[in-house]
């Protein structure tokens, strides 16, 4: 990704990951700010935790991952506050063209098959699914006692 192309790939290098360049986009501290200001800093460090493997294995596990076993290639990954960007090549196979874009909303679609379980019988499921609403939860008891109140952002 060529760093000319203006502030939207400003960005920092977290160095050589797998064979892949891996950036991280100087934009990152607006959304630890927005989630310090919104939540208390246990559960917005969490939340921040949660979002940034989930862009990264999304970036490197969809796309970049799926691009070489379906013979393409893929070599720099920039970790963006709305996402990432993954800079792949499928290979010129019909099967390479169709996994390496839909590959990062597969992954998603395993991340959502592997908690939907344990979400669904929780106390926080109506929080969970509505995507304007985070539950009221604290670290006061243990691991994510539940609390009255809930954040709408």
């Amino acid at each position: 990704m060529n760093r000319q192309h203006g502030p939207l790939f400003w960005s920092f290098s977290l160095g050589e990951w797998f064979a892949t360049r891996i950036r991280v986009s100087y934009f990152f501290p607006i959304l630890i700010v927005f989630l310090l200001l919104r939540l208390d800093w246990p559960i917005a460090a969490i939340v921040f935790g949660i979002f940034i493997v989930s862009v990264f294995l999304h970036e490197m596990v969809g796309h970049i991952l799926v691009a070489r076993l379906t013979g393409g290639s893929g070599d720099e990954v920039l970790l963006y506050p709305l996402g990432g960007l993954a800079a792949t090549t499928p290979a010129p196979t019909r099967l390479s063209q169709l996994l390496t874009p839909a590959g990062g909303p597969l992954v998603h679609l395993a991340i959502c098959c592997m908690t939907f379980p344990v979400t669904y019988h929780s106390e926080y499921w109506d929080s969970a699914i509505n995507p304007l609403s985070l539950p009221g939860v604290t670290l006061a008891d243990g691991w994510l006692a539940g609390s009255d109140a809930r954040v709408d952002l």
